[in-house]
């Protein structure tokens, strides 16, 4: 992790994914890692991931190596700062920068609460109402976010401030949180509390950027759950999924590790 490498020097981007068994989720992540090399045709982007997933980031660094990069940016694709961002990629990517001393290595930050973030997970809310016969006012309507969960206090904190923001894009009557693993209250326990409010339209929204396990299990859990409730509209989002508004996110990310500020507009 050298700091004399020269700015003309070709410079790689490396895009660290959690990594999933999903053929859609690897597929959707190969994608935005798509879209961000067109949107920064003159960086070498490539994809890998921390596990479940080849390639590794140990790969991916050698891969841009190959290509010539002596200044690489690790950009972790990931919602929060949990553990993940916070100490795995760091560890894998030290461990692996081993084998390149003469580059240098920067760090970009995790997706958190950019505007551009906010603004797909509404997109997504909306477009759970297509097709729908009835209107139910937003008073009548409760909004249920679901996120992986995680142990670290500040990643439960940032969550709360992005629910906090999304909901200002798309106000309704109630708000809830719940969570899948690692942190209360789970999504099982918040369902039958849900019910109980005879609300007329549920909204439920898993804050997840890949299609995968957690995907599915909300689908399921919400699917079985609605069965017994049948007098109630039960809605789910679809994740939020590869999109532009991330695209802009990552190079944004980007400039900011390399220059210290966001791309100019």
């Amino acid at each position: 992790m050298q700091a004399n490498v020269r700015f003309c020097d070709p410079c790689g981007l490396l895009v660290v994914g959690h990594g999933t068994r999903s053929e859609r989720g690897l597929a959707e992540f190969q994608q935005m890692v798509e879209l961000l090399a067109r949107r920064l045709p003159a960086v070498a982007v490539q994809g890998c991931f921390l596990e479940l997933a080849a390639p590794t980031i140990a790969e991916g660094l050698s891969l841009l190596a190959a290509r010539g990069c002596r200044r690489v940016v690790v950009q972790p694709l990931l919602l929060f700062a949990a553990g993940h961002a916070q100490d795995d990629i760091p560890a894998a990517v030290r461990a692996a920068a081993r084998a390149q001393p003469h580059s240098e290595i920067l760090q970009a930050a995790h997706l958190g609460c950019h505007e551009r973030l906010v603004a797909l997970s509404a997109e997504r809310y909306l477009e759970s109402f297509a097709g729908a016969e009835d209107q139910a006012s937003p008073r009548d309507t409760l909004w249920l976010t679901v996120g992986r969960g995680a142990r670290e206090a500040s990643a439960l904190a940032e969550l709360a401030r992005f629910v906090e923001l999304r909901q200002r894009a798309t106000p309704v009557g109630h708000v809830r949180t719940a969570y899948l693993a690692m942190a209360e209250p789970r999504l099982e326990q918040v369902l039958p509390q849900i019910a109980a409010l005879r609300l007329r339209r549920v909204v439920v929204q898993p804050h997840l950027l890949f299609h995968g396990e957690l995907v599915t299990l909300v689908s399921e859990r919400v699917a079985a759950f609605a069965k017994q409730w049948p007098g109630q509209d039960w809605r789910v989002c679809t994740h939020l999924g590869p999109s532009e508004h991330v695209m802009e996110i990552l190079a944004d990310r980007y400039f900011e590790a390399v220059f210290g500020e966001p791309i100019p507009r």
